[in-house]
């Protein structure tokens, strides 16, 4: 618990007393800060895990309870990539201070920290508890209204409800009771799923992180990655059969077809940036589901790509655009499709489980589909148009070098050696790796794989010429695709239900003199229908 407390203590500082502060000191702090609790966060695997503690509570009215933490592989792992993504973020460029505000990098650190309370508890109640503060630090990250802080913090009140109903609706479980004690029912199961759903920005739940004015990279990663890590590792922990069922296929399918259209289609180049994590998450959670390890070893290589490739397309989104066809766009686009000897590259072949079945072969034939398109947008991103480019300060390549190599050789070497990384988050290393290797045996798996990556390069090749007089067709696709019309039209039927709900709890009671009106018309009415 050294880094959390670390960290926490060093955010409320922070937060109470950073305006009065040198201005060194106010840019210095939460880069200094983040890169210690990272050290000792990862030196923390030097130690045997944590056995599980109690901290007993008696509530009033007899209402008793128990915090509990536990610091296993799993956890360490999740966390490391939390300390990870947190340390990158504040080091990017572009943050902004409203003036009279707290700098939103200090609510980055508080973020961070919820996010690994979330992967240490290990009760109920603790859960509950802390995944609150993750969805209310996120909410502070997003900023003022025009940032599209509304969006974030319902999205954040969803996923605590949905979260506390998975355990209300499922018998058996106890606010004391330790996580995994009791298996979910499929009611919880669905609950849990949509509450780690929403902070992971899976298509079509993914509004929230697409705001009208566009967020800095590391801003980005404080709202969206961080929660995701959290969100990943809460799958991890339970044995889901929900999401292995071929009822969930094809809805995975189509969040990975959506958020790839979108990615390849908008014109507009930070939102198509966006876009291609939305697609990640939404390719996490389908191989997550997709994978016949049992838990949470089906969620390491996903948690990885993600937390990695993420790191890597926010500092390449971050660089000069002279600078884009270098190491940062390159090294970010292989991890996140999963080219050889990357860690995603076993669980994108993974999809070939889609085609092992008649019922579910139309979406493997769609997956196919995102992926082509997804290679599009990776290798063959836009260059920003001058009034997106001013929007954030460029990074230099010298200032991003060290991060760029070790982020890659951890992706090289877990990518080499699955069994590595399996070790790391207290996995048994052969049932992983012989589970792997199966995979890449069927020839399924390399057409899954393969094709994709082909098409792909042909369509980047002839963009021009099959596309090029089609632009302002994609930008109505990417409108479609986006879900922005869905979710606007959505906003208009709750207002109108909330009028109407208004007026006539205003004509109950008996407010303003159109009710008495209301009531004399029907009064006559009656009289007059009964002659």
């Amino acid at each position: 618990m050294g880094p959390v407390l670390i960290l926490g203590l060093g955010a409320l500082v922070l937060i109470l007393s950073g305006q009065r502060l040198p201005d060194k000191v106010q840019k210095a702090a939460p880069l200094w800060l983040a890169g210690i609790v990272l050290l000792l966060w990862l030196l923390l695997r030097l130690q045997p895990s944590i056995q599980a503690r109690y901290l007993d509570w008696a509530a009033p009215l007899g209402l008793n309870s128990a915090f509990g933490y536990q610091l296993d592989g799993w956890a360490w792992l999740a966390g490391a990539a939390i300390g990870l993504i947190l340390f990158v973020g504040v080091a990017l460029p572009g943050w902004r201070q409203r003036p009279g505000f707290v700098d939103p990098l200090y609510w980055a650190l508080l973020v961070a920290t919820s996010a690994w309370l979330v992967v240490l508890s290990d009760t109920w109640i603790s859960l509950f508890g802390m995944w609150a503060l993750l969805m209310f630090s996120v909410g502070l990250v997003a900023g003022e209204k025009d940032s599209g802080s509304p969006f974030v913090w319902s999205a954040g009140i969803l996923s605590t409800f949905l979260l506390i109903a998975s355990a209300l609706f499922n018998s058996g479980i106890t606010m004391e009771l330790p996580l995994g004690s009791v298996s979910l029912n499929i009611q919880a199961q669905w609950l849990l799923t949509l509450a780690a759903i929403i902070p992971l920005g899976v298509y079509p739940f993914h509004v929230w992180l697409t705001p009208m004015a566009p967020r800095a990279p590391g801003r980005y990663l404080a709202i969206h990655l961080i929660p995701a890590m959290a969100a990943l590792h809460l799958l991890g922990r339970f044995d889901l059969p929900l999401l292995s069922s071929q009822a969930w296929a094809p809805l995975g399918a189509v969040a990975l077809f959506g958020s790839a259209l979108a990615a390849w289609a908008d014109q507009n180049t930070r939102r198509s940036w966006i876009y291609v994590l939305i697609n990640r998450t939404s390719w996490a959670l389908l191989v997550l589901g997709l994978s016949r390890l049992p838990a949470p070893a089906g969620a390491v290589l996903p948690l990885v790509t993600l937390s990695l490739g993420g790191v890597l397309w926010a500092i390449a989104s971050a660089a000069p655009w002279h600078y884009r066809w270098n190491l940062p766009l390159l090294l970010a686009a292989a991890v996140l499709y999963g080219l050889p000897f990357t860690p995603g590259f076993a669980p994108t072949a993974a999809l070939n489980e889609l085609a092992g079945s008649a019922a579910v072969l139309p979406a493997w034939l769609l997956t196919l589909i995102a992926q082509t398109l997804l290679i599009v947008s990776l290798f063959h991103p836009r260059q920003p148009e001058t009034e997106e480019a001013d929007v954030i300060q460029w990074l230099t390549p010298r200032s991003a070098g060290l991060t760029l190599a070790i982020v890659t050789a951890i992706a090289l070497w877990w990518g080499v050696s699955p069994s590595a990384v399996a070790g790391i988050a207290g996995i048994p290393a052969d049932g992983f790796a012989a589970g792997i290797s199966g995979l890449l045996a069927n020839p399924i798996s390399w057409l899954t794989y393969l094709s994709p990556l082909l098409v792909g390069s042909l369509l980047i090749v002839f963009d021009e010429r099959l596309f090029g007089a089609l632009r302002e067709w994609q930008t109505y696709v990417a409108r479609i695709a986006r879900l922005e019309w869905l979710y606007a039209g959505m906003e208009r039927l709750l207002h109108s239900l909330t009028v109407s709900l208004g007026i006539l709890s205003g004509l109950i009671d008996g407010a303003g003199q159109f009710g008495w009106m209301l009531l004399a018309a029907l009064l006559v009415w009656i009289l007059l229908s009964g002659q």
